[in-house]
């Protein structure tokens, strides 16, 4: 009867010790893990205290937990934390070896020592950890219990946690192992430090090949069934952990979403790696130092998700652990297809316009072609794709140059945080800093609206592209688009539109990029299914005259896309014929006799219609007089093109055809002077020390508005508009220099160069 009073007396202490006490927990730190699409591993980065501890992702269940169960506690799910049977079984062995040889401890037991941090295995200890397991049992549901355990149970080294361990040996997820597997991680935590993989392991196999003795009586598996998994050998030796998207998965950008350790990406794993590998090859066979670095990014277009990051070449190399898809980086010319896309919207120009790349000076602005040549008169297409500088500078000079930044910010480039005349006209060839990142969100939002999408499913960082509160117009995204796909590809590529044979036959619609000083290299593009951009470059910014889009970048770029499915054409969409003046190329006017037909953008109201057929007269000599001055039956319509355009497009003699009649002037108001050189004045022109050629200054003063044409020997040299200075290298030798204003207004002198 006493003995009876002890034991309830006993119970109703321990009931209110377990009333009182809190349960300890675990306070661990978890590692980052990355993972990609299909839940593959891409990098893991060890925790805070030096372990490899995922964060628990998956339930208790499958082989692993019958495994486990079974080895540890096949009464799990009938005790309450604590059970007798194994502790009398286990006191009664330890009492015959003189030694403790079983612990006799449940799963929950077990929990409880590992958030206590292993204390020293006492008998008091054991009492304390049996009240801890009670409570444990009372407050938190059995599923709870085992997730706790299997998240923090210790595996041999610095590998924490049945999840960890999986992907360590097996190089899957715990719910992927074989019986086999499951069997092994099973026995592992039992003796971690004692059996390993590495050590000792034909212990560790026959304690795996035991447990797979009774999981097939459990089972009832046939003979073969178990003789087949027990001849699965062991891991020969833990795998290291992979960290593909290095670049990324390192960023402190990519840690800052909700769930701070497990980061569910977009990537592809087999892509990922894919284009890695492509990228390290291309800057490896980048000879004499033209560059030791390059990035590439590859974005499905329907939902905005990253597919591959490479940040930079894994080559190891000064710089190379920098991410360059976040790095602020001149663009180049990449930005003109969105002021090309501005202009067909606004209906400022229609793709077969004809503009024109010659010397032009923009209030002290010059810009040049990077390969030093002008090509006169061409349709706005060509501009385009043959990234022709002037048309673009004399585009943005006319929609401007505050609308354009606007635009570009709305566009997502965030970092063109300065004001409008920080930029100025250099804007659209490279005279900012924007990032891979930035250029592949604004590109995807162009290939998105080219297909009439106006949303994007807002997504995490973890490999996507946020989306872009705003609208382009399908019909100008579409123009645009289909004009890119006329940008000539490099080397094998170059007639992929005409045969079946190469693996890049791809209606991409993309641009190359050069920055000032050679200091970056870019490709950028998209079709209906995906975006690519590819950086080449120097981390520390240093230039080479080999670094072009063209000639670095595209190679690469075509070489990733040869990796990904082929795409169809974009659809037209938004867009409507119409008549376009043969001559000019805008929407034809009443006075174009010859037309083509064309398409504009819906959204382009505004077009204007072509200015350059009007009604002229000439006299009998053929020069042109004004109306007031024109005798009766002897004035004639012709296609009055812009002098620019005459070298190209109008027969020989064209020059004589513009001048006007001296008795005759088309507006005797203007007020024209060349003010340098003086008349028959001597130029003296000395070759640069540098080698450059040797040229000066010739200047004009006007009063009229609008556009001067300089001509040098009857050779069209170019267009000046506001600042009327022109940049002149002649021959030494008599020169005669003519300008004209836009309405007929001329003024002429003579000179002579001498050389030295």
């Amino acid at each position: 009867m006493r003995q009876i009073k002890c034991i309830l007396l006993f119970c109703a202490c321990l009931l209110i010790a377990v009333s009182f006490i809190s349960v300890p927990g675990f306070d661990d730190p978890y590692s980052h893990v990355y993972v990609d699409k299909d839940g593959q591993l891409l990098a893991a980065y060890v925790a805070a205290d030096g372990q490899y501890r995922f964060p628990q992702r998956e339930s208790a269940a499958g082989k692993y937990l019958e495994a486990l169960i079974l080895f540890e506690d096949k009464d799990f799910f009938l005790h309450h934390g604590i059970s007798l049977k194994s502790i009398g079984g286990a006191l009664i062995q330890n009492i015959r070896a003189g030694r403790i040889v079983r612990g006799g401890s449940t799963i929950t037991q077990q929990t409880i020592r590992l958030a206590r941090k292993d204390p020293a295995r006492t008998y008091i200890e054991k009492i304390v950890e049996a009240v801890y397991a009670l409570k444990l049992d009372f407050t938190q549901s059995k599923k709870e219990i085992l997730q706790a355990y299997i998240g923090h149970a210790p595996f041999g080294g610095n590998i924490v946690g049945a999840d960890t361990a999986a992907w360590r040996l097996f190089g899957k997820r715990l719910s992927h192992l074989t019986w086999s597997e499951a069997a092994l991680l099973a026995v592992l935590p039992n003796a971690p430090s004692s059996l390993h993989v590495g050590k000792r392991r034909a212990a560790l196999k026959l304690k795996r090949d035991r447990l797979l003795v009774r999981l097939a009586r459990q089972n009832h598996w046939p003979s073969e069934t178990l003789t087949r998994r027990q001849l699965e050998p062991l891991p020969e030796k833990p795998i290291p952990f992979p960290q593909d998207a290095s670049h990324m998965t390192l960023s402190p950008v990519s840690r800052t979403s909700a769930n701070t350790h497990w980061h569910k990406t977009h990537l592809d794993r087999a892509l990922q790696r894919t284009v890695q590998g492509l990228v390290d090859r291309h800057v490896s066979r980048l000879e004499n130092r033209v560059a030791d670095h390059a990035a590439a990014l590859i974005v499905d277009v329907k939902t905005g998700q990253v597919k591959a990051y490479v940040g930079n070449t894994l080559r190891e190399n000064m710089g190379h652990h920098n991410d360059m898809i976040r790095a602020l980086r001149s663009p180049g010319s990449t930005l003109k297809p969105f002021l090309y896309e501005a202009a067909l919207e606004r209906g400022l120009r229609t793709t077969e316009s004809l503009v024109a790349d010659v010397p032009t000076n923009f209030s002290g602005f010059h810009p040049r072609n990077y390969f030093k040549k002008y090509l006169g008169a061409v349709p706005m297409r060509d501009a385009l794709t043959r990234s022709l500088n002037v048309p673009a500078v004399e585009l943005l000079s006319e929609y401007g140059v505050d609308p354009f930044l606007s635009r570009l910010k709305i566009l997502g480039f965030n970092h063109l945080d300065r004001d409008a005349s920080h930029y100025g006209l250099s804007l659209v060839l490279g005279g900012a800093e924007v990032t891979p990142w930035e250029l592949a969100r604004a590109y995807l939002h162009v290939a998105r609206s080219a297909q009439g999408q106006t949303n994007m499913t807002p997504v995490h960082f973890e490999g996507s592209l946020a989306p872009i509160n705003t609208r382009l117009k399908q019909g100008s995204s579409y123009l645009v688009s289909e004009v890119l796909t006329g940008t000539k590809r490099p080397g094998t590529h170059t007639h992929w539109d005409m045969t079946d044979s190469f693996t890049s036959q791809q209606h991409i619609s993309w641009k190359t990029g050069t920055s000032h000083g050679f200091r970056d290299a870019w490709s950028v593009g998209y079709t209906k299914d995906n975006v690519v951009v590819v950086w080449v470059g120097n981390a520390d910014g240093h230039g080479n005259a080999e670094l072009i889009g063209s000639v670095a970048a595209a190679p690469l770029f075509f070489d990733i896309w040869s990796r990904l499915p082929t795409s169809t054409s974009f659809e037209a969409g938004d867009v409507r014929g119409v008549k376009l003046c043969s001559h000019s190329g805008h929407i034809a006017g009443p006075n174009c006799g010859q037309t083509v037909d064309g398409v504009v953008a819906e959204s382009a109201v505004g077009h204007s219609l072509c200015a350059h057929c009007e009604q002229i007269w000439l006299d009998g000599h053929g020069e042109r007089v004004n109306e007031t001055c024109a005798a009766e039956g002897l004035h004639t319509r012709k296609a009055f093109l812009p002098p620019a355009a005459w070298r190209n497009h109008l027969p020989e003699g064209s020059f004589e055809q513009f001048q006007w009649s001296q008795a005759c002037l088309g507006d005797a108001r203007e007020q024209i002077e060349l003010t340098y050189p003086p008349a028959d004045y001597e130029i003296l022109l000395a070759t640069d020390l540098d080698g450059e050629e040797p040229s000066f200054q010739a200047t004009v003063a006007y009063q009229g508005g609008g556009r001067l044409y300089w001509y040098l020997d009857k050779q069209f040299m170019g267009y000046t508009k506001d600042s009327h200075v022109l940049s002149l290298s002649p021959r030494p030798g008599q020169h005669q220099l003519d300008v004209f204003s836009e309405k007929g207004a001329h003024v002429a002198r003579s000179f002579v160069v001498k050389g030295r």
